[in-house]
């Protein structure tokens, strides 16, 4: 199994998500993360170019497959459904491309408690 999360702009989302899951998810599964920070200034990112190197790092740091998600979104800066719809889009290519069963958690998503995949299956 394979969780997936988009990360735009604030790479602490993901070390939540990193130990939540470790904690709360009882089975195998691969986390990674597709990053959607923007390499310009935008408000998603409070202009600052730096996060989309930040949300690597980090990944890099706890040993999370990092994807960027191709940044299509310079024409759509004023409509951040479109922006959110391409990433998701990419994602779902990903899948498409890998088949697998897949968890998607929106970047500020977090386990609270115990989650047992196979009541779901």
């Amino acid at each position: 199994m394979k969780v997936l999360t988009s990360v735009v702009n604030n790479p602490i989302f993901i070390e939540i998500q990193y130990y939540t899951l470790k904690k709360f998810l009882h089975c195998d599964y691969e986390f990674i993360v597709f990053n959607d920070a923007k390499p310009f200034p935008d408000f998603t990112n409070g202009k600052d170019v730096s996060v989309r190197y930040k949300i690597f790092e980090t990944c890099n740091n706890l040993g999370i497959q990092c994807i960027l998600v191709d940044n299509l979104h310079q024409q759509s800066m004023d409509c951040p459904v479109v922006r959110c719809a391409e990433a998701m889009n990419f994602m779902y290519d990903y899948m498409l491309k890998n088949k697998d069963e897949y968890l998607i958690l929106d970047s500020d998503m977090f386990l609270i408690s115990d989650l047992d995949i196979n009541k779901y299956r």
